[in-house]
């Protein structure tokens, strides 16, 4: 899918100052009278709420000017140190890949100023059958606050990705944290004069895209063990952090610079996944995903170290809810066995033996936690697809996670979904033991948002 650039016309009244903060108002220019546009770009995400050309919501922008000598203007053309100015769409279609967005008032390029920086950022959205943009408290963010530091351009503190309300009821019966997250979308352009009037922006996507899929991979004929699963996690995340733009200005080459770069906020620890009120069952033809349809998760970026086994410690790792089944032939079970209550006999011709969670008699219901160690780190506009390989030829259904509290099975799971979850271990096991014969093992596929993997220019030149 190739991506298009569209018009941005924003008519705003510009301002600047000089050197010495002395506000003064230019003239325009641009001899033909035409106020300076943007041409946005979006990279492309596949998940059922991306936002591409076509959805794009509201944004925020702000602007400063150069001096010819190269020094940086202290006070702002768009926006202020609290935030940007924001660009609205204007109701018109879009029509071949190109709409307009509108400021309240028109911004013309000052005569007295050779170049000028350029930001934006928004998490909005809008629907397109109505074209309103989402509605946010905090402007154009779904989470966190703006503010504009000289010395390194905007920064975004206490941003932190949302998470499904448990304690509401589900139409799909699935609560996804991810269905609830925002892109988070963030733009630089430092563009002189001669250029023209229309600035591209090209938005880049400041957060990491995660999907969690499971099959039962290259599984033996003679395997007959049925894997279901009801809930997918990432656990011992960072889940709430600032974002810096980098910005630096030099003003003997009058070069800009600008590298986006998060810190986290390491007292905030938490999970991310999904829920579902019925099991996903595996097989071995196809990966199944374990977030519902288009819940792939939005995290902040960062490195994960591996949960190493023991009770209490603070690793990562993929913690699932499944349930493990044995399917035999016949509707008697014959051997050495004994009455084995673990059976089921539905009297369908084959008799079912539960393996996990290990309890003493069969429940169809029944439903335990195994996890898989997970080290990573996530980048900045790169989307990580994880491929759990369950129960397949040399792998088994993971390792016994660390103990999971009143309190956090409360963040997982509705209340009304914890009746059969069993959370005990035979006494012959620990925490990090194997629930069965082996660990878990996975894939994982790296790749951009974009879908051929490459950034266009905002600037419309393709």
């Amino acid at each position: 899918m190739k991506l298009k650039s569209f018009s941005l016309a924003l008519m705003v009244a510009m301002l600047a100052s000089s050197c010495a903060n002395e506000e003064v108002i230019e003239s325009n220019s641009d001899v033909r009278g035409n106020a300076i546009g943007f041409r946005p770009m979006v990279g492309h995400a596949k998940r059922s709420v991306e936002t591409t050309i076509n959805n794009l919501g509201d944004f925020a922008v702000y602007a400063k000017g150069v001096h010819p000598q190269g020094a940086l203007y202290t006070s702002f053309l768009i926006g202020n140190e609290d935030g940007g100015e924001v660009a609205k769409f204007d109701k018109s279609e879009i029509v071949d890949g190109k709409g307009t967005w509108t400021l309240d008032r028109n911004v013309y390029w000052p005569s007295n100023m050779d170049h000028v920086l350029f930001w934006a950022y928004t998490t909005l959205q809008r629907d397109n059958n109505t074209n309103v943009s989402e509605s946010s408290d905090k402007g154009t963010l779904s989470s966190g606050t703006i503010s504009f530091d000289g010395n390194t351009g905007p920064q975004i503190t206490g941003f932190e990705p949302a998470k499904a309300d448990l304690t509401a009821t589900s139409e799909t019966g699935i609560w996804q944290d991810g269905l609830n997250q925002k892109d988070l979308l963030i733009a630089f352009t430092s563009q002189d004069k001669n250029t023209g009037n229309t600035v591209g922006l090209n938005f880049k996507h400041a957060l990491s895209q995660i999907n969690i899929t499971a099959q039962q991979v290259n599984k033996a004929n003679n395997d007959h063990r049925i894997v279901k699963i009801k809930g997918a996690w990432i656990v011992n995340t960072k889940n709430k952090g600032n974002l810096s733009a980098g910005f630096s200005w030099d003003p003997d080459t009058h070069k800009a610079t600008e590298k986006p770069e998060w810190t986290l906020d390491n007292t905030s620890a938490g999970h991310y996944g999904s829920y579902n009120k019925d099991q996903v069952g595996l097989d071995a033809t196809a990966a199944k995903g374990l977030l519902g349809d288009g819940g792939n998760l939005m995290i902040i970026p960062q490195t994960v170290s591996e949960y190493n086994g023991t009770d209490g410690d603070t690793g990562a790792y993929i913690l699932l809810l499944c349930r493990v089944e044995l399917k035999h032939a016949g509707d008697t079970h014959t051997g050495n066995d004994g009455d084995l209550g673990d059976i089921a006999i539905p009297g369908d011709g084959y008799h079912y033996h539960q393996q996990f969670p290990v309890t003493s008699a069969y429940n169809k219901e029944e439903y335990g936690f195994t996890c898989v160690k997970l080290n990573a780190t996530w980048e900045m506009g790169k989307r990580y697809t994880y491929t759990l390989d369950i129960c397949g030829r040399e792998s088994g259904a993971g390792v016994y996670p660390p103990e999971i509290s009143n309190d956090m099975l409360n963040e997982l799971v509705p209340a009304g979904e914890q009746t059969n979850i069993i959370r005990t271990r035979p006494t012959d096991k620990k925490v990090g033991d194997p629930v069965l014969d082996e660990p878990i093992k996975f894939s994982v596929s790296v790749d951009d948002w974009s879908e051929d993997g490459e950034w266009k220019p905002g600037n419309g030149t393709f």
